[in-house]
């Protein structure tokens, strides 16, 4: 089964460019190029959110940007509640106002809680919420993945700071 996957890198225009591209992922190490898509960005698309990310939280721990930002989908972060009234959380915070029109997940398959239970997948809801000064969060998307792999979330308009 072939899969389309990407990378993206800003460039000024105007003139011939020579540069090489960033690999994306590729499963069970195999890759080819299909072709390379160029278009002028939007006034709001000055720099990658890879690059406006400060830092990255997970369950209030701060954990390697680059496995978020990253395109190696081999290396995981385990985002899970701390406790029964705890929700898991995973805090992406900018440096400035960041606008995200497109947020990609991916999830594995968890295993069974119980060995005799079968293969049975415990899906989580995703919660994504926005903060200007860290209070108050607002909630924009909720969601049940239920399935595993790359799933896109397309908000109406997030400002993320």
């Amino acid at each position: 089964m072939q899969e389309l996957v990407w990378t993206e890198i800003f460039l000024a225009g105007g003139a011939h460019v020579d540069t090489v591209l960033p690999r994306p992922y590729a499963k069970l190490g195999y890759y080819r190029d299909a072709y390379v898509l160029a278009y002028p960005s939007l006034a709001v698309e000055g720099s990658l959110m890879r690059d406006r990310l400060r830092r990255v939280l997970a369950n209030g721990k701060e954990v390697d940007k680059d496995i978020i930002t990253g395109i190696d989908l081999d290396r995981k972060v385990r985002i899970e509640p701390a406790g029964d009234k705890d929700p898991a959380s995973l805090l992406l915070e900018f440096e400035a106002l960041f606008e995200a029109r497109a947020i990609s997940l991916w999830r594995h398959a968890e295993m069974p809680k119980d060995l005799y239970d079968g293969p049975r997948d415990y899906p989580p809801v995703f919660r994504l919420e926005s903060s200007e000064d860290d209070i108050p969060f607002n909630l924009c998307v909720r969601c049940i993945v239920l399935r595993c792999g790359r799933w896109m979330l397309r908000p109406r308009k997030v400002l993320m700071s």
